[in-house]
């Protein structure tokens, strides 16, 4: 057993490791467009557990503007065929030390999955906090109705981005996992992405003050496709007034709209009032995702 850094040599291989495991750990970064323009380069370190020649494990970190600026990196996939201390040892010391300016690395990996856990505490990851997969399947349509003065109208390319970031960063500045802000340039970036449904960034007006955003994406399960609510968000002073309910539906409206039927979304399990809010509009938990981290 050796590991070997990935290469350009190894790439088809790697990629048709994470096809066949994405759905194991956890697949938020392994879609099939993630894969296919996956690229060698110090943004994406990736490490091969090899045996007779064949990848049986692989670790690979990702490091973009945002995990950056939260100082932490973003484990894509750390998988091993053999669930034994040995190979995710192995790969872990050979990722470190990292040659970033960061405090730890996070992953997310389902609850149930207990063997890999004990390990993964063993080797100094601990839990940080619980969220839930939630999805809505076969439920009927749905249609958002705001109170007069409240309209919802797609991001205006280079005019809205810095509109859309104030109210995403202030909605999110005491939520876990989300408080680091976000940039005008990261919103640009944002809705360009290939998985964004159409119109699928949307921002909140009260009158011409921005007061929440709405940002909906497709994803690919081994159960079908859903949309995806990632995120909506609302300025404090705006919540409690049954707008966040509203923006929620015009999610699963817009989903519908581009043939998505079911609907999905992540939420923190210590969010009380947002899944009040989620089972209220026919979400049920479909799993429990920890998300790990280890200082460095």
């Amino acid at each position: 057993m050796r590991v070997e850094k990935l290469s350009e040599e190894r790439l088809e291989e790697f990629k048709a490791y994470c096809y066949k495991y994405r759905y194991i750990h956890d697949e938020s970064f392994l879609y099939d467009e993630d894969i296919e323009n996956f690229e060698v380069n110090d943004e994406n370190p990736t490490y091969l557990l090899i045996e007779n020649n064949t990848i049986t494990g692989v670790l690979s970190l990702m490091f973009n503007d945002y995990y950056l600026a939260g100082k932490k990196a973003r484990v894509r996939i750390y998988h091993c065929e053999h669930t034994d201390m040995e190979s995710y040892k192995t790969l872990l010391e050979a990722a470190l030390p990292l040659k970033v300016d960061i405090d730890r690395i996070e992953m997310f990996i389902p609850e149930k999955l207990n063997r890999v856990q004990q390990i993964l505490h063993t080797l100094g990851f601990d839990k940080h906090r619980t969220s839930y997969v939630m999805v809505r399947k076969e439920k009927p349509l749905v249609k958002a109705n705001f109170p007069e003065g409240y309209h919802l109208r797609p991001i205006r390319k280079n005019k809205d981005e810095s509109a859309y970031a104030m109210v995403r960063n202030e909605a999110f500045k005491n939520i876990s996992g989300s408080q680091t802000p976000i940039t005008s340039e990261m919103v640009s970036k944002q809705n360009e992405e290939s998985g964004l449904l159409s119109d699928g960034m949307q921002i909140l007006w009260f009158d011409e003050k921005p007061v929440g955003v709405l940002r909906m994406l497709k994803e690919s399960e081994d159960s079908g496709d859903y949309s995806f609510v990632a995120p909506i968000a609302l300025l404090p002073e705006y919540q409690g007034k049954g707008l966040g309910c509203e923006l929620l539906k015009a999610g699963i409206e817009l989903g519908q709209k581009n043939g998505l039927v079911n609907c999905m979304l992540v939420v923190n399990a210590e969010n009380e009032q947002a899944l009040s809010l989620y089972v209220k509009n026919g979400f049920e938990v479909d799993m429990a995702m920890n998300c790990l981290t280890l200082e460095v």
